[in-house]
């Protein structure tokens, strides 16, 4: 990204994203809570895949 060094990366994505227009998080993209448990439950079906649980808080991080 030529990215001075000590560059707070999150900070560069996120304004990245808004230069872009893209939506700052899941809700803006129209997405709901009662969608969350579904993408979780099937990320579990690989055995490399964390708990359910841990993929609930990462979607609920990204609203």
């Amino acid at each position: 990204m030529g990215l001075p060094g000590g560059a707070d990366l999150a900070a560069e994505i996120e304004a990245l994203n808004a230069r872009l227009g893209l939506p700052g998080g899941l809700r803006e993209m129209g997405v709901n809570e009662d969608w969350i448990p579904t993408p979780a439950l099937a990320a579990t079906k690989d055995h490399c895949n964390a708990a359910a649980a841990d993929y609930e808080d990462l979607f609920r991080q990204a609203m």
